[in-house]
């Protein structure tokens, strides 16, 4: 081989893998897993505008208290403000629906 066919074969190699690179990122990208959980990770982003999770963290009992725990989950989200719970309750039904999914495809469709 001379080197004009040695550096064609390397072109073709590169602008070959760069398709085959870019077929696999679209379906990452177009994965139903990544999609919903990007989704629920937006909710999420956007709920911290108006939750401070550290402040309530912070002042949460502790997680062997069961009790206190829900009545303190109960009274929090009954203060809180409309779009601050809708913004929870959307990330709730997207992270069980992603659950769901996940559960019910136990196989390995995503990948």
């Amino acid at each position: 081989m001379n080197d004009t066919e040695v550096k064609l074969n390397s072109r073709l190699t590169r602008r070959i893998m760069r398709r085959i690179y870019f077929v696999y990122a679209l379906r990452t990208v177009l994965n139903p897993l990544f999609l919903k959980s990007l989704i629920a990770l937006v909710f999420v982003w956007r709920s911290t505008a108006y939750i401070s999770y550290g402040n309530v963290f912070a002042n949460a009992p502790q997680l062997t208290d069961i009790p206190r725990n829900l009545t303190f989950m109960r009274d929090a989200f009954m203060h809180t403000e409309v779009t601050s719970a809708t913004l929870l309750l959307s990330t709730v039904a997207i992270l069980a629906w992603l659950a769901s999914d996940f559960i019910r495809k136990s196989q390995h469709a995503y990948f």
